[in-house]
């Protein structure tokens, strides 16, 4: 194989993009860092007319920290880009001033050009836009998940105070989760600070205190509680898996989301076990993922239960420490893809 060009379109500054590209053999794969937030400079053409290939030329810090080495990357498409990785994390969700705002237009736009470069020209990327989109909405991915044999917590997705409160009479303990919004920006003015919204119980004596207006005015996730032994996060790519332990039970703040207890020593390796790789492998090729990070739960009975499937979720911070196997699994597999290993497509929409 000789040499591959890989363009990434994400921050320079992520951990998951540093840890994988420090694993890809640098005599086989040019990894081309494209970070719409960090560009010095950029010549971009994307040709209407036939005849001509689009350009990418871009200049930035060749790594994270302060401008102190400069990096100018110039390829052309499709001749020169073996495929292109869309990290597709919020690039931007706080904007305080003026500069920021001048950051948002401009790496929105860039994301639009990346966009429009891969349908346009057809170039090879994973995860596919398209799939990305699908898979970003919780009721696709829960009918997924049951689709290909997950257990799935009873749910209910509304915004009628009647229906939910008929739910939660129904089952003993109930928790709620956005739909899709986990963060709202603070207000302009500057009066208040950004929302994080996690999950959390839903009781009677909330029905009680709101009225039907208040729940009408956002839909959102309603599950019965899974009684959990530990939680875990398993991240998968094609029929491969890494999985971490989490023990949310051993924290007071993380027992009902784990995300509470984020910086608290609760994160152990293990062994995924069949069924978990089975049933991941089996959703990434229903979704037609290349890779996604999964959240499950093993209850007090030993169940397997699926709760999510994010395509870019986070891991780097259980890697801080050790051989890094999530990282060396997506080298592996991103190589693979370089030389050619076939794309996932949609086995059915849902």
């Amino acid at each position: 194989m000789g040499m591959k060009n890989l363009v990434i379109f994400g921050r320079i500054d992520d951990a998951h993009l540093r840890f994988i590209s420090r694993e890809l053999p640098e005599d086989r794969v040019k990894c081309l860092f494209y970070d719409p937030l960090r560009l010095i400079r950029a010549d971009i053409e994307l040709p209407t007319e036939p005849g001509n290939l689009p350009l990418l030329c871009l200049e930035h810090p060749a790594d994270e920290g302060e401008v102190t080495d400069v990096s100018v990357q110039e390829v052309r498409t499709p001749d020169e880009i073996d495929m292109i990785w869309l990290r597709n994390k919020k690039i931007m969700q706080i904007i305080n001033n003026e500069t920021d705002q001048r950051l948002y237009f401009s790496a929105r736009e860039h994301q639009r050009l990346i966009h429009s470069l891969v349908r346009a020209y057809e170039c090879r990327h994973f995860n596919t836009i398209d799939a990305t989109i699908r898979q970003s909405d919780k009721v696709v991915q829960l009918q997924m998940a049951r689709a290909v044999g997950f257990r799935v917590p009873k749910t209910l997705v509304s915004s009628n105070k009647s229906s939910i409160a008929k739910f939660v009479g129904e089952h003993e303990n109930v928790i709620v989760k956005p739909l899709a919004t986990n963060f709202v920006p603070p207000p302009l003015d500057g009066s208040g600070e950004m929302v994080t919204l996690l999950t959390n119980m839903v009781t009677s004596e909330d029905l009680d205190r709101h009225d039907a207006d208040s729940f009408a005015a956002a839909p959102a996730i309603y599950q019965r509680m899974i009684e959990k032994a530990y939680e875990v996060r398993l991240v998968a790519f094609g029929d491969e898996c890494v999985a971490y332990r989490i023990d949310s039970q051993a924290s007071e703040k993380g027992r009902l989301d784990w995300r509470r207890a984020q910086f608290e020593k609760i994160y152990h390796a293990m062994e995924a076990t069949d069924e978990m790789r089975y049933l991941a492998a089996a959703y990434l090729k229903r979704a037609a993922l290349a890779y996604g990070v999964f959240d499950l739960v093993v209850d007090r009975g030993g169940m397997l239960w699926f709760l999510e499937c994010n395509s870019d979720g986070q891991w780097a911070w259980l890697e801080l420490e050790g051989d890094r196997p999530v990282a060396r699994m997506f080298a592996r597999r991103i190589l693979e893809l370089l030389e050619g290993a076939e794309m996932p497509a949609a086995t059915c929409m849902t």
